[in-house]
């Protein structure tokens, strides 16, 4: 057997270079969404409307060293919705 060609964690230049120009705008989008909190009524507004995505399958994912979202938001999301699946060892890059 031959052996399997080195893969790199880091996306391809030619990829990452089409969103160059791009990423002023996305830090943008950001920043309006984290100014009006996401768009939502309130800060538990999701969590008390959890009945709606009962039924839909998803998967919540909680980075291992995210600082941003601790893991007890995805626990008490994760015991609203116990249909999903918690995936809470999500790495994450710097």
């Amino acid at each position: 057997m031959g052996r399997m060609p080195r893969r790199s964690s880091r996306p391809e230049a030619a990829f990452t270079n089409h969103y160059q120009e791009d990423k002023f705008a996305l830090a943008r989008i950001e920043a309006h969404y984290f100014v009006n909190r996401g768009f939502l009524e309130s800060g538990d507004q999701f969590l008390c409307n959890t009945e709606r995505i009962r039924a839909i399958p998803g998967t919540i994912m909680q980075g291992r060293y995210d600082v941003v979202c601790p893991m007890e938001s995805a626990w008490t999301l994760h015991r609203a919705w116990p249909e999903s699946d918690l995936l809470d060892h999500a790495g994450q890059r710097p």
